[in-house]
């Protein structure tokens, strides 16, 4: 996975919302949760657009703009991410101060982030 975030602001994806679709520029995509078949899209500027898309789709989708996984219900863009805290915690830190948990499993990734 590359660190150079540049090639996000080119690439949008499509957010169908109550009879409406909307297009979201990647890089402003923080992180993605995912309850069930409910998929919530947050961005910077604190909003969130709910979808039925699996976050299976999102991963296979975003994997090569810079998102990861971190544990099972929550996919991050990594250009977010301000601070990784180690294997004691495991918690990434947005650029909206907003906490992931990061499950064991996923840890070896963001480590080879670094």
């Amino acid at each position: 996975m590359y660190k150079d975030f540049r090639f996000q602001r080119d690439n949008k994806i499509i957010v169908k919302e109550k009879g409406k679709s909307t297009l979201i520029k990647t890089d402003q995509i923080t992180h993605i949760t995912c309850i069930g078949s409910l998929s919530k899209v947050h961005t910077i500027n604190n909003k969130s657009y709910s979808i039925t898309k699996l976050l299976k789709q999102f991963d296979s989708e975003l994997s090569n703009f810079g998102f990861m996984r971190a544990n099972h219900n929550t996919i991050v863009n990594m250009m977010h991410v301000n601070e990784i805290y180690g294997f004691q915690k495991r918690k990434l830190l947005l650029t909206n101060n907003i906490e992931i948990k990061i499950s064991r499993r996923k840890m070896y990734l963001f480590r080879d982030f670094l």
